[in-house]
């Protein structure tokens, strides 16, 4: 309990310490930015209920802290429609927290240029299925691409532009594919004496176990990681696999950085069995079934059309009803509008509010809990 607290409440629990003097707390090289992804499906019946997306990035690498994005989606859809746009806003968050740790810097020690952005990304995803990965590939690659131009277009012109004289970044992007729910168990071959028990660590093999030949998949690059010690039960391994990788990773670097992840959760002390960001990005998708939980339990149902507003809440339901800026990325057809009146029902998602800045926003939390990990 008191591990959550702390990290709600902005403060650093735990830490590893790098494991080369030029790399990174996970053995990553300096500027890794590191992603995770997720989406949460209404239940059965469901037809008028959109689904929920949620990414969780880092927003510097020492403290392990994840910030997060939201969006709804068309329902029971896999794909993540507006990936660019959560990407954009973790990119925003990773260049605004270095422009305020350079506040304290003088001299050379300052970031400055290029060295603001993230020189790499490394991107799990989760939930995703192998009839799935093309998807990944051709379809929400390009969304994290289009955010990186989108954020260096944003940072390179104006006034107010840290970086006005860099016009060209593209960080090395690996995306990696996170399958929790498999049927492969492994186990450890030891020959017990005849009537000798078993012990936990007869049963199961040790925390750090890899598996990266043989029983893997033959088209992709893949690797099952037991990083976690399992004391009840058979332990189950997380499977990787990698769609994409620009970075150029050997298979024991990028299994080495993704078992140290594991040790960064806020909520153990311990390695945890599925990597840090792609754990995280399914909890605050769980988060995300709050903010629907009347829908999602059959309580209410989202009307046809906006609710009518009433004299004492007539300016905070103007104010929620979504604007057209915020539906541009929406289709028009018919099938996908309960989308934009779940945006605007004041029961679910986002509570109304008279301020235009905040009717703006897309995540359904209050802007006081952009810095914090409060989905733990």
């Amino acid at each position: 309990m008191g591990l959550k607290i702390n990290f709600k409440l902005k403060g650093v629990g735990h830490s590893l310490d790098p494991t080369t003097p030029k790399g990174t707390i996970t053995g990553a090289d300096n500027g890794t930015m590191i992603f995770g992804a997720d989406v949460t499906h209404p239940g059965k019946g469901l037809d008028n209920c959109p689904s929920m997306a949620g990414v969780v990035a880092t927003d510097d690498e020492v403290s392990s802290r994840y910030l997060g994005s939201a969006r709804l989606q068309k329902g029971r859809q896999e794909y993540i429609e507006d990936l660019e746009g959560m990407v954009f806003e973790r990119l925003k968050a990773w260049v605004e927290k270095v422009k305020e740790t350079n506040k304290s810097k003088t001299g050379p020690n300052k970031v400055t240029g290029k060295n603001i952005l993230p020189k790499n990304i490394l991107f799990y995803r989760d939930g995703v299925s192998e009839s799935q990965y093309g998807m990944v590939l051709h379809e929400e690659k390009p969304q994290i691409l289009r955010a990186c131009r989108k954020v260096l277009t944003y940072y390179t012109t104006g006034m107010q532009a840290p970086i006005p004289s860099v016009t060209k970044w593209i960080p090395k992007l690996t995306l990696v594919v996170v399958t929790k729910r498999h049927h492969s168990r492994f186990y450890p071959l030891k020959d017990l004496p005849p009537g000798q028990a078993n012990s936990p660590e007869d049963v199961n093999i040790p925390c750090g176990m890899v598996v990266d030949s043989k029983v893997v998949t033959p088209n992709h690059w893949s690797f099952y990681l037991q990083s976690h010690t399992s004391g009840l039960g058979t332990a189950r391994a997380a499977h990787y696999v990698v769609v994409y990788d620009d970075a150029d990773y050997t298979a024991k670097k990028l299994q080495e950085i993704t078992n140290n992840i594991c040790y960064t959760s806020a909520r153990a002390t311990k390695a945890v069995s599925v990597c840090t960001p792609a754990r995280y990005a399914d909890l605050l998708c769980d988060r995300l079934r709050c903010y629907m939980r009347p829908v999602l339990d059959g309580s209410y149902t989202v009307p046809t059309r906006p609710p009518p507003s009433s004299p004492n809440t007539t300016g905070s339901l103007k104010a929620a009803v979504s604007t057209p800026a915020e539906d541009e990325d929406d289709d028009d057809d018919e099938a996908l509008s309960y989308i934009r009146r779940t945006r605007a029902d004041p029961n679910v998602w986002k509570k109304p509010t008279s301020d235009p800045d905040l009717a703006k926003r897309k995540n359904p939390w209050g802007a006081n809990l952009d810095g914090c990990m409060f989905y733990l």
